[in-house]
């Protein structure tokens, strides 16, 4: 058993499912002013998911190889630190991944880099969270709809990325 003279619980900031703009602005702002200068810095990164068992790029190989001929370091984040992976996307001005959890280093990024989320298409629950990240950080976001292997949500679906259609997307970012 345990007790306390005094006890404190935060009020919530948002309504549940939400965050307050404002408070994760200086939370971010607060990770970046230590971060580590001395991990590689690029301008361009696509998170893989090759270590992965579930959720997956099909055709990732192909996907890769493009993305480097246009430039673009390949990272697997938890291949990093947490410290590591702030400095890594703090310089980056583009970054493009299959939905999930990695793309949530969007925060660290500056103000008017882009974001390319490959994600499952005709997905009946359209998951929204990482352009509602991107509004906060002033980033201009795009997604590209997906073809799946399986009828498994957008949070498990493996997906078959359409090349032509990432190159098409590529142009349009680097050109804005």
């Amino acid at each position: 058993m345990l007790f306390a003279k005094e006890l404190l619980l935060p009020a919530h900031t948002a309504s549940a499912g939400n965050y307050n703009p404002k408070l994760l602005q200086q939370a971010i702002q607060f990770l970046l002013k230590d971060q580590d200068n001395t991990v590689s810095k690029s301008e361009k990164i696509y998170i893989s998911r090759q270590k992965e068992t579930a959720r997956k790029v099909i055709n990732e190989e192909e996907i890769i190889a493009c993305l480097i001929e246009e430039g673009f370091t390949i990272l697997e984040c938890e291949d990093f630190s947490f410290e590591e992976q702030v400095s890594i996307f703090s310089h980056a001005r583009v970054l493009v991944s299959i939905h999930g959890a990695g793309l949530t280093n969007l925060v660290f990024m500056p103000t008017g880099s882009c974001v390319l989320e490959l994600r499952k298409e005709e997905e009946p629950e359209m998951y929204n969270c990482y352009f509602s990240l991107a509004s906060v950080f002033d980033q201009r976001y795009f997604y590209q709809g997906c073809k799946s292997d399986s009828n498994l949500s957008a949070t498990l679906a493996n997906i078959y990325v359409n090349l032509n259609k990432l190159k098409e997307n590529l142009d349009l970012i680097m050109a804005t």
